[in-house]
Formats: C-alpha cells, sequence, structure tokens
C-alpha cells in the first residue's frame, strides 16, 4: 500500500487509501513557415531604419522551415550554406482556437515585432533598451477565437540569440 499522502492544500492523506490527481498542459500549436535572411548591418541596418531590407532589393532566404512551434537558441550564429552571425528571421503562422483569453509570450535576443492579424502587438525594436546577450521576454493578454495569422520579425545582431513564442489558454 502507498505512505500517507499531503495535498497541495495541506489536506493528509491516509496511507493506503486513494487520492486522485490530474495534470493538465496545455500546447497550441501554430503552423509556421520560417525563414532566415542573411544581414550585414554596415549595408543595412533594419534596427535603425526599421524596415527589414534595404529598398528595391529582393532577399533569398538563406534557410526555410515549417514548424508547429517557435523554439529555437543559437550560439554563433545560424547554420546554412555557411554560418551567419548577423541574421533576420521572419515566420509566418495560423492557427484556428477556441474562442478565450490566451497569453502570447515571445522570448528574444536581439529585437522583434510580433503580428496578430496584421496587427502589431509587441514591438521591441530596441535591442539598446537591455544588456549584451539578454534575453528579454514579454507576455500580452488577448482574446482570440477561430482562425488567426500569427507574424514574427527578429533580428540577430551577433553573439547569443533566441527566439521562442508561447500561447497559453487562460480560461
Amino acid at each position: 500500500m502507498g505512505e500517507k499522502v499531503v495535498a497541495p492544500f495541506g489536506q493528509t492523506i491516509a496511507a493506503g487509501k486513494p487520492y486522485s490527481f490530474s495534470f493538465k498542459k496545455f500546447f497550441q500549436p501554430i503552423s509556421f513557415n520560417v525563414r532566415w535572411y542573411a544581414l550585414d548591418t554596415t549595408l543595412h541596418n533594419p534596427i535603425k531604419t526599421g524596415q527589414l531590407f534595404p529598398p528595391n532589393v529582393r532577399m533569398r532566404p538563406i534557410k526555410t522551415e515549417t514548424v508547429n512551434k517557435l523554439d529555437y537558441a543559437w550560439w554563433g550564429g545560424i547554420k546554412a550554406d555557411e554560418q551567419y552571425k548577423q541574421f533576420i528571421t521572419i515566420a509566418e503562422g495560423e492557427a484556428t482556437l477556441a474562442k478565450g483569453e490566451y497569453e502570447l509570450g515571445v522570448t528574444w535576443d536581439d529585437a522583434v515585432r510580433v503580428f496578430v492579424d496584421g496587427r502589431l502587438l509587441i514591438d521591441e525594436w530596441n535591442p539598446s533598451k537591455y544588456t549584451f546577450d539578454e534575453s528579454p521576454h514579454k507576455k500580452i493578454k488577448l482574446q482570440l477565437g477561430g482562425k488567426h495569422t500569427f507574424m514574427i520579425e527578429h533580428i540577430e545582431l551577433g553573439g547569443f540569440a533566441t527566439l521562442s513564442l508561447k500561447l497559453k489558454k487562460l480560461n
């Protein structure tokens, strides 16, 4: 038989008596198409201009991937045909969600913008607000339900890099 159990609120359950508990984890997959582009800030700096790419320039991605979540960390850059210490990440995705209140959280290094249904909801385009290789995290609450689109723009300027997006249902 088992030993006594102390429940989360301090109730003691005698040895050998059944105790029911549950565990719940929520994961909302978002179907993302992720593209990475080489960046050379000596030629064009998206932090200063606000524009990801120089005007009248068509960029080809150095790497692409399809995933159901964004959860990346890089040391020393991204590996494609070569190692890129500076790069741009663009992730576009969509998901159909049950109606309710959600918490959207993003972790990044060096700069990020998050759009939901074409609206800019998180604008952290100024890496000078944070210390070197700090990975800030920001959360917002929003009401969602039905089909929604997500777009994340991310800039890495060198050193450690991360990009992670989580969506959690609150009710």
